[in-house]
Parts: C-alpha cells; structure tokens; sequence
C-alpha cells in the first residue's frame, strides 16, 4: 500500500500546494507520461496533487483520493481536478476548430463560442494575438514566435478574456446611466 504504512510519514495535516495536468504540455496525439501516487502506489494518475506537510521534509505527487485523505478535505481536491479536466476538455474543443487564413490582413482566425480570435505575424517577427480588444505580443514575458506557439497560447487568452453573453449584457446594463 505504498507509503501509507511507512513509518515517519504523517497521515493528516497535509496541505496541497498544487494540481496540475501531466497533458498540459504535450502534443495532440502524443502519449501521456502518467505518474505513479507516491502515497499508494497507482500507476496512472493524470492529475497529480502536489502534497506538503510541515513535519515531512519532501513533498509528495499523489492522486486524487489520497489528496483527499491526506488533507481531510473531501471536497477541493476533486473540485480542483474537475476544473482542470474542464478545461482539458475545453482545449480539445478549441483546438478542433479550424484556423482560417486571411490573404488581404494575412491573419489567421478562427471563431469559437460566438467570438473571434486572430493570430498574426508581425512585422519585425514574432507574433500576436488578438481578443476582446488585447492585443498579445508577448505572453509571460516572452515573445510569441511561431505560429504553433500562438495557437497554444490563443486557448490560454481565450481562457483569460472570454466573456459569457450574459456577463456582457450585465455589464452593458451597469455601465448605463441611472434613470430617477
């Protein structure tokens, strides 16, 4: 059972520091590099919680389940894991839709839930992307510079600017004047 039984390691009391997806970073049809739970010993865990203890010098990359265990909360480890499994989902729906080229802007655009997204090569190199009104030259403070590293990063300010219908209409309605 893994590292349950092993003696010096506390049961409780742990806080996780992190959750993150292992196919985050790989390719579309590139195989997942799974994880094995430190805690148990599973084989295939996709969403790794990253456990630390103030009594245990080292942190621990488990499952779910022991997440769960190991912090005594039975709700935010599985809530955390749905959202990233969410939003897994929701890069493979961006990403199935097409990227259609512009020949007069030379742009590159796509439409995905009612909005366009554009992506563009500048015209001393690099490249940018444009939504909601940002334009994106640099993202995390680093030049864009391939279209391939574009299309990646357009999921990620989709993710970050995208708006529902509904939240635009409540927030056209805030921004008019107040009748008395």
């Amino acid at each position: 059972m893994g590292e349950w039984n092993r003696e010096g390691i506390p049961h409780k009391g742990w806080k996780c520091i992190d959750v993150f997806d292992l196919a985050d970073e790989i390719e579309a049809g590139e195989e997942i590099l799974y994880e094995q739970c430190e805690m148990c010993g599973n084989e295939k865990i996709r969403y790794v919680h990253v456990m630390k203890h103030q009594d245990f010098p080292e942190e621990l990359h488990v499952g779910c389940v022991c997440a769960e265990k190991m912090s005594g909360d039975y709700v935010n480890p599985r809530r955390c894991e749905t959202a990233l499994k969410n939003k897994a989902m929701r890069r493979r729906n961006f990403n199935r839709v097409r990227w259609r080229f512009n020949s007069v802007k030379n742009t590159y655009s796509k439409k995905y839930k009612g909005e366009y997204i554009t992506i563009m090569e500048g015209r001393y190199g690099g490249w940018g992307i444009f939504f909601a009104g940002q334009k994106i030259w640099n993202y995390e403070d680093r030049k864009i510079r391939s279209f391939e590293e574009a299309e990646k990063i357009a999921f990620e300010v989709f993710e970050e600017y995208h708006t529902t219908q509904e939240e635009r209409d409540a927030k056209f309605y805030m921004e008019q004047p107040r009748y008395r």
